[in-house]
């Protein structure tokens, strides 16, 4: 009787660790399933990350370059006006009487602080 009992208690053992091998077979394939989808998720994060990367580069050179192109056209539309305003100053100066000059001057100097007030 008593080696019925240890061959029960034997079988159900086995019993018992094979559906916990089972349960461990299962938990391995789902993470390995899990791994290879973390795995490809990974490859494709580094790529979409490169690229963006890329693209915040290409938006900060053309933003660079923007604003040379601003400065570039800022100083010549300056250098336009300078010549502008001399040309124009020098027209008034030499068609206004001696007595006027003065007044010119004080004009110039208004248009001159003025202009130096925008452009700085």
């Amino acid at each position: 009787m008593l080696t019925l009992f240890f061959i029960i208690i034997f079988i159900a053992e086995l019993i018992i660790t094979s559906w916990i091998v089972s349960i461990i077979r299962i938990a391995d394939q789902k993470v390995c399933q899990a791994n290879k989808q973390v795995t490809e998720s990974r490859k494709k994060l580094k790529e979409r990350l490169y690229k963006i990367k890329a693209i915040i580069n290409i938006a900060n050179l053309s933003i660079d370059y923007i604003i040379t192109y601003i400065k570039e056209t800022k100083t010549s539309f300056e250098q336009i006006l300078n010549k502008d305003i001399i040309t124009t100053l020098i027209l008034l100066i030499l068609k206004i009487p001696e007595n006027k000059i003065s007044k010119c001057i004080n004009i110039f100097m208004i248009i001159k602080n003025a202009y130096s007030k925008i452009f700085t």
